[in-house]
């Protein structure tokens, strides 16, 4: 039976972007991947992001700004998964939002959205220093480790809604339940099973 529903948010049960510009989209998730996966694993701050990824036409100041502005902007596909999330919570399970993410999201987000009390626990890359992508045979993914460990839970005993299908096959080698969520719109219906 599953205790814990992990939820990933960018894909899954959000769509926004973090930036309106093409070129520092290209520029950060394309030509700077790397620093992407610092920021992601929180060796990195969004004011060194914005630094590495400025240009000519968008000098450091306007990228921080355009980030923030982004990222307080972001909200659920659509208002029902909060409503849904509302009544898996009521059955008895826990909701834990599981992201690959940053700074700015705990500090905006999550505040803006107030997610901190919607989610029983909230799993940031960022925070944690780890990406769910991170797995290893023997030491399994430590991105969820810590959690699993601390609420004397299996992998089994929960399941991961994400997008990615690289991660949902980590994940099913981890020994997590998936959820492959294609279509951000049909994620409540998916999420029904749990309630």
């Amino acid at each position: 039976m599953v205790k814990v529903v992990f939820l990933d948010w960018f894909g899954t049960i959000c769509t926004g972007r973090i930036f309106s510009s093409r070129e520092l989209d290209d520029n950060l998730f394309r030509n700077n991947r790397n620093m992407l996966y610092s920021w992601l694993r929180g060796t990195d701050t969004y004011g060194a992001v914005a630094e590495a990824i400025a240009c000519e036409s968008c000098p450091k100041d306007a990228v921080i700004e355009e980030i923030k502005e982004n990222y307080g902007r972001l909200d659920f596909v659509k208002p029902a998964v909060a409503e849904t999330i509302g009544k898996i919570r009521r059955g008895g399970k826990k909701v834990v939002l599981a992201s690959d993410n940053t700074d700015l999201f705990n500090y905006i987000t999550v505040k803006k959205l107030g997610l901190n009390k919607l989610f029983d626990h909230i799993l940031n890359s960022h925070v944690l220093g780890v990406m769910k992508e991170d797995f290893d045979e023997e030491k399994g993914m430590p991105f969820f480790n810590a959690f699993l460990k601390d609420n004397a839970l299996r992998p089994q005993d929960c399941v991961m809604f994400d997008d990615n299908p690289a991660i949902i096959d980590i994940c099913r080698k981890y020994g997590l339940n998936v959820e492959h969520i294609t279509d951000a719109e049909n994620v409540c219906a998916a999420l029904q099973k749990y309630i």
